[in-house]
């Protein structure tokens, strides 16, 4: 699910959590660049929006019947990469995914690098 510091598959909540001691995850995306904005808006300077397709898969099972009933996602992104006050590397995403559980969810990514 969406657990922190854990494997998640975009789409699912905090609290859409499977256990086991059996854990596999894959992911794959494709990243493309749509623009390059030689702008800041509210102090944040983009650099590039990019769009990205993903599908994500994951499961956690006790047995060895991994990946029989697994989490999945797939959809679609849109981000922008950029710097906040020209401190650090800023990424804010959002996107559309359809997932094996609920059907089209809303996902919204943040990261930061240094």
């Amino acid at each position: 699910g969406g657990l922190l510091n854990g494997i998640s598959v975009r789409g699912y909540g905090y609290n859409d959590t499977k256990q086991g001691s059996n854990v596999g995850r894959i992911s794959v995306e494709y990243r493309y660049p749509m623009s390059i904005v030689d702008d800041a808006v509210f102090g944040y300077y983009i650099y590039q929006m990019y769009g990205a397709f993903f599908v994500d898969v994951a499961d956690a099972s006790s047995q060895d019947d991994l990946f029989t009933t697994p989490l999945y996602s797939y959809g679609y992104a849109l981000s922008t990469h950029g710097s906040f006050l020209s401190l650090s590397s800023l990424d804010i995403g959002l996107g559309l995914a359809h997932t094996s559980k609920s059907g089209l969810a809303v996902t919204f990514s943040f990261g930061m690098g240094l």
